[in-house]
């Protein structure tokens, strides 16, 4: 029983605190760690910081997420993949995590890609989602509005996982 309880607690041992914008107007939030739900009280739009002053700062490379937008009430094919200077390779992408209104359903972690299968639920509200992709040896990187997510028929549904590109032609 106690290493159940132990291991229980393994995921507790690292918190990650980000402070930003709230897309969509959804909850933020607040100095108190209460949800900021739009009320009276202080949260991240009245700090006094500015929102891009987190101490860290951006990979040299980009996310590519495609598609980079769907539906709420789509489940999808997505290709994540990461492109620029020192750009960090597919096959070392240990987990993927989604803040936003996405769930992932699958991941497959291939040279060239990882390849995820999501679902925006359909009550989401308008926004876009967040990422933070954690590499084998410790290492994570968040990528900011990497997904945009529309009300239910807007014209913006989902579109094909890859660019038609080869990436064995590379």
């Amino acid at each position: 029983m106690r290493s159940v309880s132990l291991a229980l607690l393994l995921p507790l041992q690292a918190c990650i605190l980000y402070d930003g914008d709230c897309p969509g107007g959804g909850a933020c939030w607040d100095d108190s760690g209460d949800a900021d739900t739009g009320g009276d009280g202080p949260g991240p739009d009245d700090s006094g910081l500015p929102d891009d002053d987190t101490g860290h700062e951006p990979p040299p490379w980009a996310f590519v997420l495609m598609p980079a937008e769907a539906e709420a009430g789509e489940t999808f094919i997505a290709s994540l993949r990461f492109e620029g200077e020192a750009a960090p390779a597919c096959e070392d992408v240990a987990s993927v995590e989604f803040f936003g209104d996405v769930e992932i359903l699958a991941q497959d972690v291939r040279s060239w890609e990882v390849l995820l299968a999501l679902a925006i639920p359909a009550e989401a509200p308008a926004g876009t989602a967040d990422v933070l992709v954690r590499f084998q040896g410790a290492t994570a990187a968040w990528g900011e509005d990497v997904l945009a997510i529309w009300p239910a028929a807007s014209g913006h549904e989902a579109g094909p996982s890859d660019d038609g590109s080869d990436p064995c032609d590379e």
